[in-house]
């Protein structure tokens, strides 16, 4: 998978922003019959977007996926844009499932109704579309409430990755990083709710004997295992914690004894029918 970073500006000041502070990062050649992922910042921002997913259309038939707050997608003209250019997937960031909650952790007035309706222009207009909440201290009571607007609005997939604590969160870990202890009820809750009503669920971070519930995946990404991982049966199909925030978390991990009922970890997880990997 070829992923290219455009830029790292970006139109919200997410809490939980794991690129802020970094310096701008080069963007690599893009292979054929790989999938390409624009990310960013923000790559909505970057005018040469649309003329860059064109080329990376040119090369191959592989998914272009493009990781976005969705605010631009809004505006119908430049969704069908991007569209046209060969853009097939869009992961779309929601923090929470009002205005209130959301824009907490974008500190950016009215960036909850654009997403919102980014995400609904992206549906209309036929794109594979996933979202993906960061788990913090202040959204994860709400996660059932975002598992019913998920289903709502038809999205595909949903990933729910535990903040980690490096950029903004790393400097606000203890208003941010959640506990996992205390959140593994509500992840529950919502990854049945998603499941239930068509939503496929995709862990980062949140380990199965947190969780409560199998999702349809998991993704390990930097991933870290306490002691008590050592026993557990699921060991092999968990996705773990994030490597930098073990300590914080490993007072929770707890070896299961029985195996959970899960599909096998996924290298990625964008996809409304079926993963790419």
């Amino acid at each position: 998978m070829s992923h290219v970073t455009a830029s790292l500006r970006c139109n919200n000041r997410c809490v939980y922003c794991a690129q802020r502070g970094l310096d701008e990062l080069a963007a690599p050649a893009v292979r054929p019959h790989e999938a390409t992922v624009f990310a960013g910042g923000e790559p909505t921002l970057d005018p040469a977007l649309p003329e860059q997913a064109a080329a990376a259309r040119a090369v191959g038939d592989a998914p272009i996926v493009v990781q976005t707050n969705g605010r631009r997608l809004a505006y119908a003209q430049y969704t069908r844009q991007l569209l046209a250019a060969g853009v097939t997937h869009f992961d779309i960031a929601l923090a929470g499932p009002t205005a209130a909650v959301h824009e907490y952790h974008t500190a950016a007035e009215g960036s909850y109704a654009q997403t919102v309706r980014g995400i609904q222009t992206a549906v209309r207009e036929g794109a594979i579309v996933a979202v993906t909440t960061v788990l913090t201290r202040s959204n994860f009571r709400h996660l059932p409430a975002l598992a019913e607007l998920c289903r709502t609005l038809g999205v595909g997939v949903w990933h729910l990755v535990a903040a980690r604590g490096v950029g903004a969160a790393g400097a606000a870990s203890q208003r941010v990083v959640p506990a996992l202890g205390m959140v593994g009820e509500f992840v529950a809750d919502a990854t049945i709710r998603a499941e239930r009503g068509g939503v496929r669920t995709v862990l980062t971070g949140v380990p199965l004997c947190v969780a409560g519930a199998a999702p349809s995946a998991q993704r390990r990404e930097d991933a870290a295992f306490g002691a008590a991982c050592d026993g557990c049966v699921a060991r092999d199909v968990c996705g773990g914690v994030h490597t930098e925030d073990l300590s914080a978390h490993d007072a929770a991990l707890r070896p299961l004894r029985t195996r959970p009922v899960t599909a096998p970890l996924a290298p990625t997880w964008l996809g409304g029918t079926g993963w790419i990997g």
